[in-house]
């Protein structure tokens, strides 16, 4: 993607993108679209039968590197707005006969406009954030709906209460996000009351150096979003891995600081804020 600012700029980023496309695809041709300025990534998890559709909310995933999630949490909109995206999302999944679980994906810019992404027809990571704060367990009603039966749930059963957080605590360096595979000489991780850790790791594991880099998805449940930043910061805090490098110190230092407090947060967070990286 190459970002052209003036008029005076295009052609030679045409060139430039045509020249990388050739190269790597054997295909010189390219897209022209609207680049969002202050984006923020904010997705919607919907259920369908293949005849109706439902919606558990949105999760907001701005904090990014490589355009890669790391930190993901809900709810983030008004209710008014939910209710409008969500209608939008259901009828494109009955539009199309949609059956299974998927999350509808969206760039919201300064103005709060939001403009239409992708479909990932899949269960997804950050699916824990939704059943934390909706209490629906969501793999299961997707086997369900997959077994042929319609849809468990209505859309005025499903309520949104208090506020979730998820770090991914990947093996990876927190300053250039290059993968740590090596083995786990030791790990724990934490539990209680608004924590849930889902994890495959353990001591003697082997984190290899070909697959994705997530170890665990640490998450956390608060009466508010300040509730779940504190319980956040106590269970990472809680957290012990060694053997790997990983994520932990970046989350812990996110978690402190200003603008991600005041929810001031767009998919540039970790550009913007270089600090973060130690």
């Amino acid at each position: 993607m190459q970002i052209v600012e003036k008029e005076s700029e295009f052609e030679s980023a045409l060139k430039l993108c045509q020249s990388r496309a050739k190269s790597a695809f054997g295909d010189d041709r390219v897209f022209v679209e609207k680049y969002i300025q202050g984006a923020q990534h904010v997705e919607f998890q919907v259920l369908a039968d293949g005849k109706k559709a439902i919606h558990f909310g949105e999760r907001f995933c701005s904090i990014q590197r490589r355009h890669q999630k790391l930190v993901e949490e809900g709810p983030w909109l008004s209710d008014e707005k939910r209710m409008e995206i969500g209608a939008l999302v259901c009828a494109g999944a009955e539009s199309v006969g949609y059956k299974g679980l998927a999350t509808f994906e969206f760039l919201r810019d300064a103005n709060g406009d939001f403009y239409f992404l992708e479909v990932n027809p899949r269960v997804q990571v950050e699916h824990t954030v939704t059943e934390l704060i909706t209490g629906y367990n969501l793999v299961e009603l997707g086997i369900r709906v997959a077994q042929g039966e319609d849809l468990p749930v209505a859309q005025e059963d499903i309520t949104w209460r208090g506020h979730a957080i998820q770090c991914r605590l990947n093996a990876e360096d927190p300053k250039q996000f290059i993968p740590s595979p090596g083995r786990l000489w030791d790990c724990h991780f934490p539990s209680g009351f608004g924590i849930r850790c889902d994890t495959h790791a353990h001591p003697g594991y082997e984190m290899p150096g070909c697959f994705d880099s997530l170890l665990a998805k640490l998450l956390t449940w608060g009466h508010d979003r300040d509730d779940a930043v504190r319980r956040m910061r106590t269970a990472l805090d809680e957290t012990v891995i060694t053997g790997v490098e990983h994520l932990i110190p970046l989350h812990r230092r996110i978690m402190d600081e200003e603008d991600f407090m005041a929810r001031d947060i767009t998919i540039r967070y970790i550009e913007e804020h270089p600090d973060l990286l130690g």
